[in-house]
């Protein structure tokens, strides 16, 4: 990432019907800005992954960001953002609201994998009372996502648990 750059990544996950997604700004350094959980309803995870990339930047555009580089896990919904086409389901909404407000912030998308969206992943997967929550400063995260976060700053990968 470059001098000046902010990078946005968010997630999102589905389960017992329940939508909810994550995300994490952080600037060139790696220094997190702000992030958030927030749940949406019942939506399918593509919708439910384009509601934490709106959230997202929606909080980027509210604190005057711009020059944003935003990852996400799905490509699924790079490739619709990214697209232009125009639709009549639900998401695209959702999907126009998300290019209008990456040309806001100067920002582009890209496709990152799983491992590499540790902290969103983290974010988007908690259970809290309330459905939505912004965290202003490190010290406010679930010390699961400050730890990721921490990780993450050095250079040290997140690597799944997986069965041999």
């Amino acid at each position: 990432m470059q001098f000046g750059s902010i990078k946005l990544n968010t997630d999102a996950s589905v389960s017992n019907g329940l939508s909810k997604g994550g995300g994490v700004i952080r600037d060139f350094e790696g220094k997190m800005l702000g992030a958030f959980y927030k749940e949406f309803g019942e939506y399918e995870v593509v919708h439910a992954e384009g509601l934490a990339l709106l959230t997202g930047l929606q909080w980027c555009v509210g604190t005057g960001l711009s020059d944003i580089l935003v990852e996400v896990d799905s490509l699924a919904l790079v490739r619709l953002v990214t697209s232009q086409s125009v639709g009549k389901w639900p998401l695209c909404s959702v999907l126009s609201q998300i290019r209008l407000l990456l040309c806001k912030v100067k920002g582009t998308i890209t496709h990152i994998y799983r491992e590499a969206n540790a902290v969103a992943d983290n974010l988007a997967s908690l259970s809290l009372e309330s459905p939505y929550v912004t965290f202003q400063s490190h010290q406010q995260l679930p010390s699961r996502a400050r730890s990721l976060i921490n990780l993450d700053a050095i250079g040290y990968p997140y690597i799944r648990n997986f069965n041999v």
